[in-house]
């Protein structure tokens, strides 16, 4: 019997996995938003390279400030698997919404706000829902609370 086993990557444990392939896509979300959002607030939305620039600045202070306020409700109130669970259905959400904005919808679709086309809430739900998930899912995988 061989004791020792090769090095390579199925020897890794399966709770590896789930935090190699979150991470992975927390960070692809994270660049993704990083490079489309500004575009998509100055041109989509008319607001402005000012106005975007001043939001993606918020966005980026958010994703890596908000970690800190997940990390005290996971050691404090929730614990760590729960609320990575319920900080990423938000997150899950968003993406699935945004998805779904390049859907067409008619032009008389009132949206959930009841104005607009829809598609502006989409995506600042999955802003927000981004952010939620980078304020539980970041420091949690790691940290040692039980």
């Amino acid at each position: 019997m061989n004791e020792t086993r090769g090095s390579s990557a199925l020897n890794h444990p399966l709770g590896f996995w789930f935090i190699f392939w979150g991470e992975f896509a927390e960070r692809c979300s994270y660049y993704g938003m990083r490079a489309i959002l500004p575009l998509y607030m100055s041109e989509r939305l008319g607001l402005g390279d000012a106005v975007a620039s001043r939001g993606m600045s918020f966005f980026m202070a958010a994703c890596y400030f908000l970690p800190l306020v997940g990390g005290c409700l996971a050691d404090n109130f929730f614990g760590k698997y729960r609320t990575i669970v319920a900080f990423s259905l938000p997150y899950i959400l968003g993406h699935v919404l945004l998805g779904i904005e390049t859907v067409p919808f008619p032009p008389d679709f009132a949206g959930p706000a009841g104005h607009g086309d829809g598609r502006h809430q989409a995506q600042h739900f999955d802003v927000d829902g981004h952010d939620l998930r980078s304020t539980a899912a970041r420091p949690c995988p790691s940290s040692p609370c039980p």
